[in-house]
Parts: structure tokens; C-alpha cells; sequence
């Protein structure tokens, strides 16, 4: 855009789940930069809230109820959206950054009376979200990760996304609980999972929101695919990283099957190598 929309009350939104919601912090920094004197807040389901934990210049976070959307009987989702976009529109926000794309979350910005509402314009719009916004980012219609696609929504509007976001602060005293771990422990909530994540040399697992909250952490990543698309959800390029993913010729689906035959020729093997390979990189801060 020649200059960025003016705006003083902003509000984005990223629905969910936790792994989506985690790889869209790295683009609040831009629009943070970009608006620097706006209050910020963030649209987000509440089960997906958690992925929000200790973002700084985010104002408040907006929790969307999950569960009462998917309500059996319609009736009651349809009351919960219409009791929701009431609060929004008291909230009064004057522009919203939809890096969802899909029609709920379009619906709750048109519905909130958002004069201005900017969201992506199809092939990555969904579910015709783009007609329920007033302004479409066309993305290059190339192959690439959502770290990238939510990179280009903060372009459109005329910021950058920094190469290398402030490091994740938390709460020293929560990080201090891990410094002797008793022989026996239960991680309770998403800090605790953060701070003990921040302490690990190395993380090893499968395409998730943990592997995910692992980079947001700074923390070296070994990420095993199997149905999943390794290059729309690969980890973000902030930490030294290996996909360890075998073509079986039928992944990435967005299905899954009984056989796992994607993730049965992932062999443990492979996964050693890999975790070797990165326990002599250096780690990097984000």
C-alpha cells in the first residue's frame, strides 16, 4: 500500500489452533512496528489463547468460546457469534488484520462494524472470507510456508516482518522451578511448557503446536512429517532445524489413513542422525 491505514484501535485476528496461532507471533512484530502508537488486541478462540502467552505490545486477547460455537444446536452458536460481535463493535476498532482467511473469521469483523477490514484474497482466502472484507492482499500464488504467507499481509499493509523477532521473556521465577527437576513432574500450563522448552538443547517431534511453541523458544528442532505438507508448516527459519520426511508417494493429504505408511518409514535411524546433526549448532535467540 503507498502508506499504512490510519489506525488507533487494531484489532488481529488468528483464530486458532495453538501451532497456527504460535507462527502468526512472528508477524505481530511487524504490525506492532508498524503501528507503533495503536492499542493492539488479538481475536482468538480460547483454546488456541495460551499460544498468545508473554507476547509483548499486545494489549489484550480476545477470547472467542470454542466450545459454544460448536453447540449442537445451532441456536446457541448463533447467539454466542451475535453476543460476541456486540462486544466487539463496544470495543470500537478502526481497522482488523485477518491472517485466518476463512468465512468465521471474516464474519466476525464485518459483523463487529470494522470500517476497515484487510484479509488475503483468493487462492489462500477461504470459504468466500474475501467478500466480507474491504480490502484483499493478493499473495503470490507460490508455494510457501504460512511463516511466509503471514509475512506478506504485514508487506501488503506496508511493514516488514524483522528477521529476527525480540527474545520470548517469561516470568524468571517460572523459568527458575526448572532449574532442579524432581525425578517425577507434570507440566501444567503453556508457560511452564515455554520455560522448560527455553532449557532444552534439542527438540524432537512431530508437526504440532509444541514443535512450534519449540521455535518460538528459540530451541533447535527436529520435525517429523508425515501427512502433513512440510513446506506450508515447516518451523520457522529463526532455529537451526531438520525435516526428517520420507515420500511414500500418496503425502502430503490432508486425510490421513490407517496405514501411516508416511510416518512408519520414518526410521528412528533417521531421526538420530538428524538430532546429531544439530546438537553442535549454535543456538540462536529470537
Amino acid at each position: 500500500m503507498p502508506q499504512p491505514i490510519p489506525a488507533k484501535r487494531i484489532l488481529v485476528i488468528r483464530l486458532g489452533a495453538l501451532g497456527d496461532v504460535v507462527r502468526t507471533r512472528f508477524a505481530f512484530a511487524g504490525v506492532r512496528a508498524l503501528y507503533p502508537d495503536a492499542r493492539i488486541d488479538w481475536l482468538v478462540e480460547d483454546r488456541a489463547a495460551a499460544g498468545l502467552v508473554g507476547l509483548p505490545g499486545l494489549a489484550e486477547r480476545v477470547e472467542l468460546p470454542r466450545r459454544r460455537l460448536r453447540a449442537r444446536h445451532p441456536l446457541v452458536a448463533l447467539a454466542t457469534l451475535r453476543e460476541f460481535a456486540r462486544e466487539l463493535r463496544r470495543r470500537d476498532y478502526d481497522l482488523s488484520i485477518d491472517f485466518h482467511g476463512v468465512l468465521r473469521s471474516a464474519f466476525l469483523a464485518w459483523s463487529a462494524r470494522i470500517p476497515v477490514r484487510v484479509g488475503y484474497a483468493p487462492p489462500v482466502a477461504k470459504e468466500g472470507s474475501h467478500w466480507l472484507q474491504t480490502t484483499s492482499a493478493p499473495v503470490a500464488a507460490r508455494y510457501v510456508s504460512r511463516f511466509e504467507r503471514n509475512a506478506a499481509l504485514v508487506r501488503y499493509l506496508g511493514g516488514e516482518v524483522p528477521a529476527h523477532p525480540h527474545v520470548l521473556e517469561l516470568d524468571p521465577a517460572r523459568a527458575q522451578l526448572f532449574a532442579r527437576l524432581p525425578e517425577r513432574f507434570a507440566i501444567v500450563s503453556l508457560a511452564e511448557l515455554l520455560a522448560l522448552l527455553g532449557r532444552a538443547r534439542l527438540f524432537i517431534g512431530c508437526d504440532s503446536g509444541p514443535m512450534h511453541l519449540a521455535t518460538l523458544a528459540g530451541t533447535p528442532v527436529v520435525a517429523i512429517f508425515g501427512p502433513t505438507d512440510p513446506v506450508e508448516n515447516a518451523p520457522s527459519s529463526t532455529v537451526p532445524q531438520r525435516i526428517v520426511r520420507v515420500d511414500v508417494g500418496c503425502n502430503p493429504c490432508r486425510e490421513g489413513c490407517a496405514a501411516r505408511a508416511c510416518m512408519r518409514a520414518v526410521t528412528p535411524d533417521a531421526v538420530t542422525e538428524a538430532a546429531l546433526a544439530l546438537l553442535d549448532a549454535p543456538r540462536q535467540g529470537i
